[in-house]
């Protein structure tokens, strides 16, 4: 597939986050329509599946991929 950087995160984005030496990565479940994301992920502190709400800032990154 061939992915795009995008600045309208939507339901199936990959999130990167800045974060640490290499970041980290989730998937972005919905757009809360506030600024913010609603996004799944592992290994965020418990090394376990969590949820969150996550503000979108300059720094963060959405990626779209498709099938082409």
């Amino acid at each position: 597939g061939t992915g795009y950087v995008v600045s309208d995160p939507q339901a199936g984005d990959v999130v990167y986050m800045p974060i640490g030496p290499v970041g980290h990565v989730g998937i972005v479940e919905w757009n809360n329509g506030d600024g913010s994301v609603h996004v799944s992920q592992y290994n965020w502190y418990s090394g376990r599946y969590n949820e969150m709400d996550l503000i979108v800032t300059s720094n963060i990154q959405f990626l779209r991929f498709y099938d082409k």
